[in-house]
């Protein structure tokens, strides 16, 4: 009887030890399965194993890569925003406003528009019609461009342009007009910048000031008339004070004067006016 207690407590504690050393051998711990090339996934009947997605590394040369990284930043940057201002509206608004921010001094919310003296058109029409154009043009440049206004029928203040040009965040805000001084000799394209003595631009005139000289530059290649050197520098001009983006105010020429007023009148020249700025923002942008 003692023999037969004896066998069974031998047998008691050997079996167990026989079973843990045949599956210890036959079956993969844990840190082997995460060491193996393939996860496991139970299922109710049997343990399936799913090959891992591992990542390729491509060996590119050093060149296509910067090729392919050029043309994945051209794709992902953010298209430039222009706001273009077509001078003045079909009724001036005589009413004040200040000149620039803080200012003391005041004019009013938008002056009379000027007519052409020998075909009579009008400034705001004018400016509206080349701002059209050079919309189109500077979109197909690549750029986001917006019209303060799209109508002649509008009552919207020099600062409120400005402002429009502030809310639609622009890069750039370039107003057209076209002038009409006394002195009837004066004919061609000029461009205003803020000075460097200007107060209100303290920020931006360097920049405003390059971006003139680049569309007189374009202006001068296209052979449009240009008057004189093509550049002024204003330290009071409200169009350009309330802006907060580099600025610059293009006169397409003089409306009093005959010849520049018939050259205005005429779409191929509007269209040439038009191509002449947008090369002078490509080229200013490119820089």
């Amino acid at each position: 009887m003692r023999n037969l207690i004896i066998a069974i407590v031998i047998l008691a504690f050997c079996i167990p030890l026989a079973i843990l050393g045949f599956y210890g051998t036959s079956m993969p711990t844990s840190i082997e399965y995460l060491q193996s090339d393939k996860v496991t996934e139970a299922t109710p009947n049997k343990i399936a194993e799913v090959p891992i997605q591992h990542k390729v590394v491509a060996n590119v040369p050093k060149n296509e890569q910067q090729k392919i990284e050029k043309t994945i930043t051209k794709k992902t940057k953010k298209k430039k925003v222009i706001v273009i201002d077509p001078g003045h509206q079909r009724y001036a608004d005589y009413r004040l406003e200040k000149v620039g921010p803080k200012s003391t001094k005041w004019m009013p919310k938008m002056p009379a528009s000027t007519y052409g003296v020998s075909t009579g058109q009008a400034e705001y029409a004018l400016t509206l019609q080349v701002a059209e154009y050079l919309q189109k043009q500077l979109k197909r440049e690549g750029y986001r461009v917006k019209l303060t206004r799209q109508e002649h029928v509008i009552a919207m203040s020099t600062k409120e342009r400005a402002d429009f040009a502030k809310k639609n965040e622009a890069d750039l805000y370039i107003q057209l007009h076209a002038d009409g001084v006394t002195n009837a000799q004066a004919q061609g394209l000029y461009v205003i910048s803020p000075a460097a003595n200007n107060p209100f631009t303290k920020k931006t005139y360097r920049e405003s000031q390059e971006l003139a000289r680049s569309i007189t530059a374009s202006a001068k290649k296209k052979k449009v008339t240009v008057y004189k050197t093509g550049q002024l520098h204003s330290e009071s001009l409200s169009a350009l004070n309330w802006a907060t983006m580099p600025t610059i105010l293009v006169e397409l020429g003089y409306l009093n004067n005959p010849t520049d007023d018939r050259r205005l009148a005429q779409k191929d020249y509007q269209l040439l006016l038009a191509k002449s700025i947008s090369q002078g923002v490509k080229a200013f942008d490119s820089k």
